[in-house]
């Protein structure tokens, strides 16, 4: 029960330290204490701005070209009628 015990608590440390690594995107047997390099902190910092800025370009041209098009049908559109009032 002893050996069973300690295989365990052993196991159980490994495995947290590998579960960091996958958490981190570093290989699973690297040193999870290590920090990262000036460059990669550079090239991950660079990755995650180009997907935000690919994002939020997406999303204003979407606002942008419901702007030039108007609301779609279905959507909240008013009646063409009642658009303007009649004198």
């Amino acid at each position: 029960m002893k050996k069973f015990l300690w295989g365990f608590v052993i196991g159980a440390v490994l495995a947290f330290l590998a579960g960091v690594n996958v958490g981190r995107d570093r290989p699973i047997l690297s040193n999870p204490f290590s920090d990262l390099t000036l460059t990669e902190q550079v090239r991950d910092t660079a990755e995650q701005l180009g997907e935000d800025i690919k994002e939020s370009a997406g999303d204003m041209a979407d606002k942008a070209r419901e702007t030039v098009s108007g609301p779609e049908s279905g959507e909240d559109a008013p009646p063409a009628d009642s658009a303007t009032p009649q004198r």
